[in-house]
């Protein structure tokens, strides 16, 4: 028992003497984390625009961003054919980054709530939002 007790101790001082280096991640400028987002944005927007509009039954929408207000930026369309669990999980990661974006960099925004559709329509194989 006393063996297990001094090697117990043994370990716990030898870890706690271990150094634990920080790790500086670079810090990115505004332009850089505006990019950064514009990039997101557009990958969520491919992976919508992958699917044509056939059937209207086969499409929904979701809210997308966030005002430095709060609320969502828009809406956008996507197809119940994709893999709309990684599609939703990207969307809420954009509209997460881009809440935290306007929050670090103090950014602004009319307030305005944007009208919430009703529903989706196809027209000539793209999927339009109906307010």
């Amino acid at each position: 028992m006393k063996q297990l007790f001094i090697f117990s101790l043994s370990i716990i001082i030898a870890l706690g003497s271990c150094k634990t280096e920080k790790v500086e991640t670079p810090q990115l400028t505004q332009e850089q984390e505006s990019e950064l987002l514009q990039k997101q944005y557009e990958n969520i927007v491919s992976i919508s625009e992958s699917e044509d509009c056939l059937n209207s039954n086969d499409w929904l929408f979701t809210a997308i961003g966030n005002k430095a207000c709060g609320g969502p930026t828009g809406f956008i369309a996507y197809s119940q054919n994709i893999d709309t669990v990684n599609f939703l999980n990207l969307v809420e990661d954009y509209t997460l980054a881009q809440k935290d974006y306007n929050q670090k960099w103090g950014i602004i925004s009319d307030c305005s709530v944007p009208p919430s559709p009703s529903s989706v329509k196809c027209e000539n194989g793209f999927p339009v939002l109906i307010y």
